[in-house]
């Protein structure tokens, strides 16, 4: 088995780690499994750990820890996120002082994760091309996918069918049913419009689309009654499990009722050689998806009504639905000299413009952003820019084979230059607190927009647009115990630049034989690339969760709002190379 290393933020577990008591102890303490251990010095040793990695194997049986596989040919790949329970040596003792009102862990006998999960995939397509005329050629084509509804080698398959009425998981399939008429059509042209081959248009549209990943599904094996998550009310001290109340707690659950995500994209560009190996294209790039991922608590806390939405499940019941939608579009623009006189370069540039209702499928791959919906119940409150929507980008990079000492060995000399640019990364002012009072696995709430963030100064009296002070938290306010009106990602960060340049010097040793020496400068100016603000950590994704503008109900702001602490691409970097030919 293949791990990947140890991840600090994440505590993911890794066997290969030399040092594992160098982790830091986990910051979810909801998910770790009390014993009734006793340290000698009098602390509760926790004796189990909860340990979460990401995973990659190739076998031809059935594994036994994993949650993703798929038979193909007899070969099972299997590729997913896996959590188990282990017993690793305890790195840090957990005082549990005797005034603990509630403790939050899984079942001892309860706590096997491990699933076998199966699914068929059947696809097929059928293209033609036609040659309509000399000039134009048209090509078309429909494809056909089926996903069957996954299964457990063992039965082992439960989930919240309705979260709205449902008290518990019921024991059954993980979906209500799979489509059956998932039909992706795509056509396409090329059209010489002079028949001279100097000028081209060419255009394409089609469905393309994406099964359900088994990260969605298979977070549904926390479920009863084949797993245990309970919360314990006033427990006893040596004893956590003896507790006054003790109440089932479902955290995570999918949509029982999903729908497949695709996406709708359609092209249209025109290219024309404007001198002797020079190609100038100009383009339009578009597409839609549909039925997209996004995360959101199923079962939030409704204040108006003192409890939860479904009061029958005591849970938040963060969830995955299937009802997120995208839009990109884009204008591409490029120019390139095909190598001659010793040189070849090209240039590109694109402006483009991407809006969605999430950018991310799953809390953990949530970095500038709040990783659920603000609101479960208005999906389009949350639509705004995409975490990755860049809205100038261009690339420009040359290949010159200097002059002088040609034939000789004080020849076969080359320098080469990429130069990248583009605008600023969106991110999404946010809340410390839960101001909504949802009660919330994860929270997501915003602020209100109450002016400009981009002119004045902080409260630390630094002028607006500096590291020290990105943007001013003035010009927001705190909503009176509901959701803000600040949108996502409403908040620009910075641009980033850098220019990266290389000298080669080959030496051809016999014929076929060529041995090359290099010197490379990454950043070559030491350009600072400077991230978004983020003083916000999850231990549940990849990053920060946005950058929190008010630290609780009182007004406060919140420790080093709008500052830059870190860096993104490299400092400058030079390297040696050697490369041998044959």
């Amino acid at each position: 088995m293949a791990e990947l290393g140890c991840y600090r933020a994440l505590q993911f577990r890794n066997d290969a780690c030399e040092n594992f008591a160098e982790l830091n102890p986990p910051l979810i303490e909801s998910i770790n499994v009390p014993k009734d251990t006793l340290h000698e010095s009098g602390a509760l040793v926790k004796s189990h750990q909860l340990a979460s990695y990401f995973w990659s194997k190739q076998h031809q049986d059935n594994a036994d820890d994993g949650i993703g596989h798929f038979d193909r040919g007899g070969l099972v790949h299997a590729v997913g996120m896996a959590l188990r329970i282990s017993n690793p040596p305890s790195f840090g003792a957990m005082v549990v002082p005797s005034e603990l009102k509630a403790w939050v862990g899984s079942v001892p006998s309860m706590s096997d994760s491990d699933r076998g999960y199966r699914e068929s995939v059947v696809s097929g397509f059928a293209q033609d091309f036609l040659r309509v005329t000399s000039r134009l050629t048209v090509n078309a084509g429909l494809r056909y996918d089926f996903y069957s509804n996954p299964t457990e080698v063992h039965g082992r398959l439960s989930v919240i069918r309705n979260p709205a009425t449902d008290s518990g998981p019921t024991v059954g399939k993980v979906f209500a049913g799979t489509p059956v008429d998932l039909l992706s059509p795509q056509v396409g042209f090329a059209w010489n419009i002079f028949g001279d081959g100097k000028t081209m248009l060419r255009g394409g549209a089609g469905i393309f689309r994406d099964q359900l990943p088994v990260l969605l599904f298979g977070v549904d094996r926390f479920l009863a009654p084949f797993f245990g998550i309970d919360s314990f009310v006033f427990p006893s001290f040596l004893n956590p499990q003896n507790a006054v109340l003790r109440q089932p707690l479902y955290v995570l659950s999918t949509t029982y009722y999903p729908k497949f995500p695709y996406a709708l994209q359609y092209n249209l560009n025109l290219q024309r050689e404007i001198a002797s190996g020079t190609i100038l294209s100009a383009g339009y790039f578009g597409a839609r998806g549909n039925h997209l991922l996004r995360e959101a608590e199923q079962n939030p806390f409704e204040p108006a009504l003192g409890h939860r939405y479904n009061p029958n499940l005591p849970s938040p019941l963060l969830a995955v639905l299937t009802d997120a939608q995208s839009f990109y579009n884009s204008f591409q623009l490029s120019v390139s000299k095909r190598y001659a006189h010793s040189i070849s370069w090209q240039a590109f540039y694109s402006f483009s413009h991407s809006v969605d209702d999430a950018s991310t499928n799953f809390s953990i791959e949530s970095v500038n952003e709040p990783p659920t919906s603000q609101d479960i119940f208005n999906r389009k409150g949350s639509r705004g820019r995409s975490g990755f929507d860049i809205r100038h980008n261009f690339v420009a990079n040359v290949v010159y084979e200097l002059p002088f000492g040609r034939g000789s060995h004080f020849g076969d000399w080359q320098i080469s230059a990429v130069a990248s640019v583009h605008s600023n990364a969106p991110f999404t002012p946010v809340l410390a607190s839960d101001n909504a009072d949802l009660r919330s696995l994860l929270t997501s709430e915003r602020p209100d927009l109450a002016g400009s963030p981009y002119t004045g100064a902080c409260p630390n009296g630094i002028r607006v647009g500096t590291p020290s002070c990105w943007f001013n938290p003035n010009a927001f306010a705190l909503p009176p115990g509901q959701f803000g009106n600040a949108g996502r990602n409403i908040l620009r960060g910075p641009g980033f630049a850098q220019f990266d340049l290389a000298l080669q010097k080959g030496f051809q040793l016999t014929e076929g034989t060529k041995i090359t020496f290099g010197a490379e400068a990454y950043n070559l100016f030491n350009h600072p690339n400077f991230a978004v603000p983020s003083n916000t950590q999850s231990p549940l994704t990849l990053g920060g969760n946005g950058d929190a503008v008010f630290a609780d109900a009182t007004g406060s702001f919140a420790d080093n709002v709008g500052r830059i602490f870190t860096t993104v691409g490299t400092g400058r970097q030079i390297q040696l190379d050697a490369r041998f030919t044959f």
